[in-house]
């Protein structure tokens, strides 16, 4: 089976994950960046794993859906793409957009995602989390001083970097923006500079970074949203409500105050980012290929 996957920049996370599911798959993966016209005619499925390219705004995108040649996919990643597909400005909407209904499949990040968009749409729909690579992120200890981290784009408002930089603690940041962003290679170096990571995002789809800095055996503290309930223990999340990051404080002070503990939860977390790895999650979305293809020659 050929899939033509359609990825949103050679830079964007996006790519980096499919780059790492791609040599995984029973399937042929070819990965090109947002048009894919010029493989039509040998795509099985084209997949667009930021179905946020496809909107209201962009017809162009709309129109090729109706292109018949091979089956259609979509993602539905974060709340920004979400928001583009949804009909009217109610969360959770009652109702898609009408072209999402030309899709032969959804895929969401995360299990939210999928339970509010399965009642509202007769296409059906999949959860494909993010991956990650776990043997190239892997523990290489802590720094002397305590100090959490974080990655991103910092100018991202749902990452509410602000949120992070008011923790009364020592950090240390890859914040692009903030002139500490590094490029991906570099990542693997960058989570060991921390003791434990941290996340004041109040809304993700399926954040990369807090899956990274657990397989480098970094404990990691959130704030409740995304895909953390599915993966991160009770224990390390909060309330998703109005200057809830201050509730991380005393989550971070009580590993701050004890290495033996800090250790041991950064071997959990290790295990726990095991499932995350791309030859596990790879598993989701060859499910979707194999079901859309399935019904379609049925």
């Amino acid at each position: 089976m050929n899939i033509c996957v359609v990825c949103d920049g050679v830079h964007g996370s996006a790519h980096y994950v499919i780059q790492q599911l791609a040599p995984h798959s029973k399937h042929t993966w070819k990965i090109v960046q947002w048009n894919p016209d010029p493989h039509m005619d040998w795509a099985d499925i084209v997949y667009v794993h930021y179905g946020g390219m496809i909107n209201s705004r962009h017809p162009k995108y709309i129109k090729r859906l109706k292109d018949k040649r091979a089956k259609w996919i979509a993602g539905v990643r974060g709340m920004t793409n979400f928001r583009r597909w949804a009909h009217g400005f109610k969360y959770p909407p009652l109702r898609m957009k009408d072209f999402v209904h030309e899709l032969s499949a959804i895929s969401c990040a995360n299990k939210k995602f999928e339970q509010q968009i399965s009642p509202i749409t007769d296409v059906p729909v999949y959860t494909c989390h993010s991956t990650i690579d776990t043997q190239t992120f892997v523990p290489g200890g802590y720094p002397e001083e305590f100090c959490i981290g974080w990655a991103g784009v910092s100018g991202s408002g749902a990452k509410r970097f602000g949120d992070f930089q008011r923790l009364p603690f020592k950090q240390v940041t890859s914040a692009i923006g903030q002139g500490t962003g590094r490029p991906f290679k570099e990542m693997p170096s960058f989570y060991p500079t921390a003791s434990m990571y941290v996340s004041t995002s109040y809304t993700e789809g399926s954040a990369v970074p807090p899956k990274e800095a657990a397989a480098c055996g970094l404990p990691v503290a959130a704030i409740s949203t995304g895909d953390f309930p599915e993966w991160i223990p009770p224990e390390y999340l909060v309330p998703n409500i109005k200057d809830g990051w201050k509730a991380l404080i005393p989550i971070i002070q009580r590993l701050k105050d004890d290495p033996e503990l800090l250790r041991s939860e950064g071997q959990r977390f290790r295990q726990l980012s095991l499932q995350w790895d791309s030859r596990e999650v790879v598993k989701e979305y060859d499910r979707m290929f194999d079901d859309i293809l399935s019904t379609s020659s049925s």
